[in-house]
């Protein structure tokens, strides 16, 4: 039983030595095992070598004080080489020296506790920074006019910022004065919000308007000599008009690419013959190259008798009375330098039966596909602005 634990003991520091000679790129010679395997058997079965043959017992008196102290080196040599890359990649690269990190003697209560209370008021301080953004002071001037820069009275402000109240956003309401001004201040938050609006007037912000006080490059500085203005239109006499999608809401709508001409009767809504609408539409298309990112295409409309005015307008609710062309036409070669892929434009409308109206037009030469959306004032009258 113990030549069997012997013989045990000695392959497993044999595997161990060749193992870690073989990681290093080389063998240990035979001689060195031996005493290996011979110091090992020694040390632990105390000073008895009468199992041992005289070769091994000589061999560990020769060089068990050299090869193992040599073996254990070579380990240790590894790990410090691991523990030396962590320490470098965690160097002060300013002064290339590894910050020291304290940790308290488990046996010392009143280090732990002191090392407990250190590091919870460098959480606390962590967290208080982090949040700073949302402490930051907020002062806001401002004022109301109409579409003639006229002061707007008693119109509504609410206003909101992001804070570190338990919802995360406070809201607030304060009303302009004669003169249209407002202003607000001892609030504190990141974000801004600002909306304006009164009763019977359009809002040119109709999402209000936003300001960061903070966590941007560039954040809001408020100048009491030059309030933000906020934008209100006065509400109008509103008209009885036509309205018109087309196609209908889950259709789609496509022209042919071979100039087929397409008519629609705007005050009807519907596709009629090429000439029968108050409004024709052509497109042509190559469709010799196969998925090409830029290609040739041609769009024309036309208002036989009417015509069209284009218009940026947010609220175009007069039509002119004068300007307008009866041919709209997109030609987009590809040397065309303002090549561009899709149609998207309002534009007021004057039709052959001297009605007004005015639409939204998007087309994707593509694939041919198109909406409209018109409103048409069957009285004649220029005034495009809904009732309310």
């Amino acid at each position: 039983m113990k030549f069997h634990s012997l013989i045990c003991c000695l392959l497993s520091v044999a595997v161990i030595i060749v193992g870690q000679d073989f990681c290093h790129g080389q063998q240990q010679p035979l001689k060195e095992v031996q005493a290996a395997m011979a110091a090992t058997e020694i040390k632990n079965r105390g000073t008895s070598t009468s199992v041992l043959s005289p070769e091994m017992v000589r061999a560990a008196n020769e060089q068990s004080q050299a090869v193992l102290p040599k073996i254990e080196i070579e380990s240790q040599s590894n790990i410090s080489t691991n523990s030396d890359m962590s320490a470098l990649q965690s160097q002060n690269p300013a002064t290339g020296q590894t910050p020291k990190r304290h940790e308290p003697d488990p046996n010392n209560p009143e280090e732990v506790k002191a090392w407990l209370a250190e590091n919870a008021k460098n959480k606390q301080a962590s967290s208080s920074h982090a949040t700073d953004d949302w402490k930051t002071p907020i002062e806001f001037y401002g004022r109301v006019v109409d579409e003639a820069n006229n002061a707007v009275s008693d119109a509504t402000v609410n206003y909101s910022c992001n804070d570190t109240s338990l919802t995360g956003t406070s809201y607030y309401h304060m009303q302009s004065d004669a003169n249209g001004l407002f202003a607000f201040k001892g609030i504190q938050g990141k974000l801004l919000e600002v909306d304006v609006s009164k009763e019977g007037y359009y809002s040119y912000d109709a999402h209000g308007q936003f300001f960061y006080y903070a966590g941007e490059n560039h954040n809001f500085a408020p100048d009491q000599a030059n309030p933000v203005i906020f934008r209100l239109r006065k509400k109008g006499e509103g008209a009885n008009l036509i309205k018109s999608d087309f196609p209908a809401f889950a259709h789609i709508a496509q022209l042919k690419h071979d100039g087929t001409s397409v008519g629609l009767d705007l005050f009807e809504g519907q596709q009629v013959a090429g000439d029968a609408g108050q409004l024709k539409l052509e497109f042509w298309r190559d469709l010799a190259e196969k998925n090409p990112k830029i290609f040739n295409w041609k769009l024309q409309l036309t208002i036989p008798g009417g015509g069209f005015v284009a218009t940026t307008e947010q609220f175009p609710f007069i039509a002119p009375d004068n300007g307008y062309t009866s041919v709209l036409v997109f030609d987009m070669q590809t040397n065309n330098p303002n090549w561009q892929g899709n149609v998207k434009a309002n534009y007021y409308l004057q039709l052959p039966n001297g009605k007004y109206g005015r639409m939204s037009f998007e087309f994707l030469p593509w694939n041919g596909v198109f909406t409209i959306h018109s409103l048409i004032n069957p009285s004649g009258s220029r005034n495009l602005e809904p009732l309310q």
